[in-house]
């Protein structure tokens, strides 16, 4: 989000980040109060799931170079470019930075494993269970804080006042204080003595595409996070974006640029213990009260330090376990994660979770599209026929499917009667229904039949009425061979039209 927003900053000036605010947090707000949020149902398990990934590698490795020291060597935030960047200066790497960044992380890591252990294998005394218990979670949940305040502490307290470009680990350096003032956003750009000025029409043009893009992306990175942390209980798609619209709005009368859910910091949280939206209430405070009175304190804070921090948070997010269970579950699946995976990598996350929503709704009009449809040759008494099962919807994207495969079988079987059991369609649609009726005039000019059986009223309704006269249904197969065939004594007792066999010969035509 902020890389977006930042080439509108560095193209245009910071007016634009303003206004682009204002406009997403009205964009979200509009889509929350018209109910839109069951848009998102179509980010699957298995993108959210990749982008988290994905969101976890490339927030370790930004982090990567503030335990290595080399913040002023690498400026990008592009997974591949920080690498580069990061391998070509990493003879410039800070020993002192680098010790203190990995002894941060163990501590860190000691103190989550610290939450699994069992004092009842070693205390008897219920008392002693309770203070050592209560003593635990206190470390172990305020084990963020309490690092970055004993690694400042650390800093201060070996600093040189005279000389503090001496101290041997970068620091977080001068933070500007103060709260940003309260104005509306603008809506027009004043003109000086070198530059005219611009009105609302002229900053919308110069927005372009990005103020429906980047709400969107808002939206979607928003609701993956909440996903992912949210331990499979369901999300309010629609009361997240009313939330993200009215923080943008409110936002942007104190100059803010357009916010999203952060991952880094929600990973954090989540170590942290953090389990109500009231987190978000002391986070708020907590901020406020830092701009306003402790920001020249953050000056003596390890980058080290805060990147480990963010690093023993977020690398419990590679969901390589998720990852195992959609292999077993449905190997198809493993496609979305990985096109998000490695398109979140490549070309940044923002992009990336819009490459992996759209290839998992590509797969799934796919198997709309490619219907599993099964054709065997039957035979009831003297009466041969040809069974045919599509399973789905017979609907417009199946349509050419089903008719091709019928088609070809019926040519394999020439003057065979063809026999289709809806059995197991639930829907059809006009398109389908027009497809079939010209299928069964093209049999019948050949002097054949094309009949349906098991057919629901809702289909039956829109075959009747697609088919222009060209619809043949009847209950069952039995049923079709007593009103329409001579009478055969031997027919009742031969064949089983409710049979799910395949027999030898038949043909299979499966889902992709």
């Amino acid at each position: 989000m902020s890389l977006m927003v930042g080439t509108h900053v560095a193209s245009f000036g910071a007016y634009y980040a303003i206004l682009l605010c204002f406009l997403s947090g009205a964009i979200e707000l509009l889509l929350g109060l018209l109910n839109l949020g069951f848009l998102i149902n179509f980010i699957s398990v298995p993108v959210t799931s990749g982008f988290t990934s994905a969101a976890a590698v490339t927030i370790a490795l930004s982090q990567l170079k503030g335990i290595l020291g080399l913040g002023k060597y690498v400026d990008s935030n592009d997974f591949l470019e920080t690498m580069e960047q990061i391998f070509m200066n990493i003879k410039h790497s800070s020993l002192w930075d680098i010790i203190l960044g990995v002894v941060c992380c163990i501590i860190l890591l000691f103190l989550r494993k610290l939450r699994e252990w069992d004092i009842t294998r070693f205390l008897q005394r219920p008392r002693l269970q309770l203070i050592l218990g209560r003593f635990i979670w206190l470390m172990s949940t305020a084990g963020n804080a309490l690092i970055v305040l004993f690694c400042a502490a650390l800093a201060y307290g070996i600093s040189d006042p005279d000389h503090p470009e001496k101290i041997p680990f970068k620091l977080t350096g001068h933070v500007k204080g103060g709260l940003p003032p309260v104005r509306p956003p603008p809506f027009s750009i004043p003109g000086n003595g070198t530059e005219p000025g611009k009105d609302f029409g002229e900053m919308i043009n110069d927005l372009g595409s990005s103020i429906i893009i980047i709400p969107f992306i808002a939206i979607l990175e928003s609701i993956a996070i909440a996903k992912a942390f949210s331990h499979g209980k369901p999300i309010d798609a629609s009361q997240e974006m009313i939330a993200l619209g009215l923080c943008n709005l409110v936002g942007s009368f104190f100059c803010s640029m357009p916010v999203t859910g952060s991952f880094s910091r929600t990973a954090v949280n989540a170590a942290s213990g953090v389990k109500t939206p009231a987190g978000g209430l002391v986070t708020g405070a907590l901020v406020l009260l830092a701009l306003a009175l402790f920001t020249q304190y953050f000056y003596y804070i390890p980058k080290a330090t805060l990147s480990a921090v963010i690093i023993c948070a977020v690398i419990f997010m590679f969901e390589y376990d998720e990852l195992i269970r959609i292999w077993k579950s449905k190997k198809l699946d493993v496609l979305p994660w990985l096109g998000t995976f490695l398109s979140c990598l490549l070309v940044g996350l923002e992009y990336g979770i819009l490459f992996g929503a759209g290839l998992n709704v590509f797969l799934l009009l796919l198997e709309v599209a490619k219907p599993r449809i099964s054709v065997q040759k039957r035979q009831m008494g003297e009466h041969e026929y040809m069974l045919v099962r599509p399973r789905g919807d017979l609907t417009f994207p199946a349509t050419e499917e089903v008719r091709t495969t019928i088609s070809k079988n019926a040519n394999q079987h020439p003057g065979v009667p063809i026999i289709v059991d809806l059995d197991r369609i639930t829907n059809a649609d006009f398109t389908s229904a027009k497809a079939m009726g010209a299928m069964g005039r093209d049999l019948a000019e050949q002097g054949r039949e094309l009949v349906f059986v098991h057919v629901g009223k809702g289909t039956r309704d829109v075959l009747d009425a697609g088919m222009h006269g060209h619809f043949k249904d009847f209950h069952t197969i039995r049923e079709w061979i007593h009103e329409t065939r001579p009478t055969d004594p031997t027919s009742a007792c031969k064949g089983d039209d409710s049979a799910r066999t395949h027999s030898e010969g038949d043909t299979y035509v499966p889902r992709f």
